[in-house]
């Protein structure tokens, strides 16, 4: 079986219930069982502009009573899939124990896009889906730190991880995911520095980079993805 697992949250704002319809959209052709965790569910960080939830706490919800070699994949709640995108990960990890996937970012969004639109979007630097075999995450999870989703440098450990736990496989897929590019408020300059779940991701990113041997300036340029 495949599930899909998203952090689910009731937006109060109509162009975010928009973007989140669209991705909807695109997520029923997969073929895959959706697990929505909402906030009840998980433990969250709170700071003075949002409470967040813990990676961690997500993706043991969506393994949670799951057969060993089930899939899961994880995605934030505004990604569009492509039409393919659950058969090409599937393909992958029959080869491979993970795999993740950077985005194609458009100015504005109003349909699913088919295969090869997905494709003319501009590159994100960055990680938005993520897939693995339920065996493969629990033999793994204590390596991972205890990050929070929707801030900076979650994803670029969790495609460390992948790629040092799957050392002769390239977990990186391309063109199966998309986006409406939107303002968001962690990462505007007069907030980056300054939240506190900003902060406990980059310290917790940094210190797992040192102590695993990579050089962070590696992911200095949209190269990594």
């Amino acid at each position: 079986m495949i599930y899909h697992a998203y952090s689910a949250y009731n937006p109060n704002n109509a162009d975010t219930i928009r973007r989140f319809g669209l991705a909807r959209k695109t997520w029923e052709l997969q073929g895959w069982v959706e697990i929505p965790v909402p906030d009840s569910l998980v433990r969250l960080f709170v700071d003075d502009k949002s409470s967040v939830p813990y990676i961690k706490d997500i993706l043991d919800w969506a393994c949670f009573g799951k057969n060993p070699r089930d899939i899961i994949v994880f995605t934030n709640s505004d990604i569009c899939c492509s039409p393919v995108c659950s058969l090409r990960v599937v393909a992958s990890l029959m080869f491979s124990g993970a795999a993740c996937c950077s985005r194609r970012e458009f100015d504005v969004l109003h349909e699913p896009l088919g295969i090869s639109e997905v494709a003319a979007g501009r590159h994100y630097a960055g990680l938005d889906l993520f897939a693995f075999r339920v065996e493969w995450w629990e033999r793994h999870r204590s390596k991972y730190p205890d990050m929070l989703i929707g801030r900076e440098m979650w994803d670029l450990i969790m495609f460390c991880l992948m790629e040092t736990t799957n050392p002769e496989d390239n977990v990186r897929l391309r063109d199966l995911i998309y986006h409406e590019f939107h303002y968001q408020f962690w990462s505007d300059p007069r907030h980056k520095n300054s939240l506190k779940s900003q902060t406990h991701n980059l310290d917790l990113g940094k210190q797992w980079l040192a102590s695993n041997g990579y050089d962070i300036t590696r992911f200095c340029t949209n190269d990594w993805t």
